[in-house]
């Protein structure tokens, strides 16, 4: 039997997430940058429990970055990924696994910890593009500066996204989008780049 028309691949974008390393700095336009991006394909399941808790105003079952097992409920925090300095439970955070997304990840395979001392890498604040209208395309973004002070060459192969999602009695984060680089980064010490995911849908 043939798949549905609904199940099928649109020939036009209807949310396209794209992920760009860049020297720290002003960001330019989103409509270049999200051209200039690798496609993100590696939303896991996180992403679609997170917005049927709000969507569905119902509980639904999830597991936290941690690994712990928990039923969601309705929040106005869900979904937020504003991490302050130094956060990284939530928001942009970068690792070293190497192993291949796959939907039902729930964490980095390798999370590199904020700090100075060897192997830990110093996280900025994660700072919003709003949403803006290019045409018949939306536009959005987040980003997170990331500092090597460790003393030592650090290696980055995965990029990740953190979000809010509570259950009953915590704030617990999980984890929405996972993507492996193409290639290891390598950030010697004194360093810094900018992570960026950027949002786009078509109408």
């Amino acid at each position: 039997m043939p798949p549905s028309p609904l199940l099928l691949p649109s020939s036009r974008p209807q949310l396209e997430v794209r992920y760009i390393i860049l020297p720290p700095g002003p960001l330019p336009p989103l409509n270049r940058l999200h051209a200039r991006g690798t496609p993100s394909r590696s939303f896991v399941i996180g992403f679609l429990l997170a917005i049927w808790t709000q969507a569905c105003q119902t509980g639904m079952p999830f597991v936290d970055i941690l690994g712990a097992s928990k039923t969601s409920v309705l929040n106005t925090a869900n979904l937020a990924a504003n991490a302050p300095l130094g956060l990284t439970t939530k928001g942009i955070v970068v690792g070293a696994g190497t192993l291949p997304p796959t939907p039902s990840d729930y964490a980095l395979g390798n999370l590199i910890l904020h700090g100075v001392a060897p192997g830990q890498l110093s996280y900025a604040a994660c700072t919003f593009v709003d949403p803006y209208i290019v045409g018949d395309i939306v536009y959005a973004g987040i980003s997170r500066i990331i500092l090597n002070s460790s003393g030592g060459s650090i290696y980055i192969a995965e990029i990740g996204l953190y979000q809010s999602l509570r259950d009953t009695a915590t704030a617990n984060n999980l984890m929405t989008a996972r993507d492996l680089l193409a290639s290891t980064i390598t950030m010697p010490t004194g360093t810094s780049k900018q992570f960026i995911y950027t949002f786009a849908t078509e109408t």
